[in-house]
């Protein structure tokens, strides 16, 4: 999607029911600044808007998306792209959400080990070390615990036995084994309830 051209849609049509930007966004009960970022290519317009926009300026949503009208014998088709894009948009924000993750992972288990030199191999008092250690500890658990978030939200997880997709849940996945990439995780699936190794997939293909 091309938030430049659909923003510029989004004008067009608005001039053409000679609307002000403060009159669509009255309608929409929201603020005119949103409708100027929409309209600029700055942001898309959010899911709790997106069909009474349609309805207003009287297009439907992949006719927004696509950021133009679509002929009636053009449409099916064009809704099938539309979808094929979205899904490679998500795919590639998921990866992008994925690849930061694992420097994330990376980087807190590089400063736990050198914290963790430091405070055993330089001289200090007693108390210094031991709240340095606890320090570096409560920083270690909470970086898992934000990363191990960002793991059960992005993507599903594919059961190998059934193939079903799904998002686990948070306590699902912090009492399950992980494998050493993370991409993988021996959880109950629950589906067909037997217990194996579940695959992360970035997009839901059921």
């Amino acid at each position: 999607m091309n938030q430049e051209k659909i923003g510029r849609f989004i004008a067009e049509l608005r001039k053409e029911k000679n609307m002000t930007q403060q009159e669509l966004a009255d309608k929409l009960n929201i603020t005119d600044r949103a409708i100027s970022h929409w309209e600029n290519g700055r942001s898309m317009p959010d899911a709790g808007v997106i069909l009474e926009l349609c309805k207003i300026l009287n297009i439907n949503i992949n006719e927004l998306l696509s950021a133009k009208k679509i002929k009636e014998e053009k449409y099916n088709e064009r809704a099938e792209e539309s979808l094929l894009e979205m899904r490679r948009e998500i795919e590639t924000q998921n990866k992008k959400i994925l690849t930061l993750n694992k420097i994330i992972i990376n980087l807190a288990i590089i400063i736990f080990v050198v914290i963790g030199l430091a405070a055993t191999f330089i001289e200090m008092s007693m108390l210094i070390r031991n709240i340095i250690v606890a320090v570096d500890l409560v920083m270690l658990i909470l970086v898992g615990f934000f990363t191990l978030n960002i793991l059960q939200k992005t993507g599903y997880y594919e059961c190998q036995e059934c193939k079903h997709q799904y998002i686990p849940r948070y306590t699902q996945m912090f009492f399950s084994m992980s494998g050493i990439t993370n991409t993988n995780w021996r959880m109950k699936c629950p589906k067909c309830k037997k217990k194996c190794w579940h695959k992360k997939v970035l997009t839901k293909s059921e």
